[in-house]
C-alpha cells in the first residue's frame, strides 16, 4: 500500500474493507455512512475519499 498513488484516506478505507475489519456502512463521513454517500454522489470510493477531510470507522457490536 505504501507505493500506491491513492490518497492516504482511500488507502486506509481499502485496507480495512479488504481485511474485512468493517463494511461500508461502518465508515462515517461527516455523520453520514460511506455507502449512503457513494449512492448519492455516484462516485467510486477513491474519488469520494480524495475530497473528504476526515472520516471515522465504527465497530458494530453483535449480541
Amino acid at each position: 500500500m505504501e507505493n500506491s498513488r491513492k490518497p492516504s484516506m482511500a488507502k486506509t478505507v481499502f485496507f480495512v474493507l479488504n481485511q474485512q475489519m468493517c463494511q461500508l456502512e461502518d465508515i462515517k463521513v461527516n455523520d453520514r455512512t460511506l455507502d449512503e454517500l457513494l449512492a448519492e454522489t455516484n462516485q467510486d470510493i477513491e474519488s469520494l475519499m480524495s475530497n473528504v477531510d476526515s472520516f471515522a470507522m465504527t465497530q458494530r457490536l453483535w449480541d
